[in-house]
């Protein structure tokens, strides 16, 4: 009698820790899929965005999303061939106020602003081998490197809740589908 209490107390432990890790990967997933958009979106502005300098109208720093916590942004609204635009605008070395002008790059085809990429500064007198800290990964763009960490958690996300699916419901196709997580 006393076992079996033990086994059932143990598999509810186990229960409730796999509930919280495909929570946290439900919360990763949510997390790479816009770290995804953010990358696709700069992209695409590097490859079509043409540099437009436009005047600062309002700048807003209260942050609007949960990953504004991460980082120094503000939202800056400003008004481009006579259209009210806003952008987000990563504060890293440069405070921008009402009345400043700043160059975004414009994407006319998504009719979207964004911040132009920093300059790589590169000092000409010092070289450096390609050899020397090369991994394959160095050569995928970051859009490319956060789709497959997007597909990586979410791949974890389904075998992991396909597996607490088939311990709660105990169905023998998911446990078929989840072989692979238990």
């Amino acid at each position: 009698m006393l076992q079996n209490l033990f086994r059932l107390l143990g598999r509810l432990y186990s229960l409730l820790w796999t509930c919280i890790f495909v929570a946290l990967l439900s919360v990763a997933a949510v997390l790479t899929w816009h770290f995804y958009q953010q990358e696709h979106l700069e992209s695409q502005l590097r490859a079509a965005g043409q540099p437009v300098t436009v005047q600062v109208e309002q700048v807003e720093r209260e942050p609007r999303a949960l990953w504004d916590g991460l980082g120094n942004f503000a939202y800056l609204s400003f008004r481009y061939q006579g259209r009210p635009y806003e952008t987000r605008f990563v504060n890293d070395t440069l405070w921008l106020s009402e009345g400043d002008r700043v160059t975004l790059l414009y994407h006319p085809e998504l009719d979207v602003f964004g911040q132009a990429p920093p300059q790589q500064v590169s000092s000409p007198d010092r070289v450096v081998s390609r050899l020397i800290r090369w991994t394959p990964v160095a050569d995928f763009t970051q859009e490319s490197k956060a789709l497959v960490l997007f597909v990586l958690v979410v791949m974890a996300l389904f075998f992991v809740g396909s597996g607490l699916l088939a311990s709660l419901t105990g169905l023998a196709i998911i446990r078929t589908l989840a072989r692979g997580c238990w």
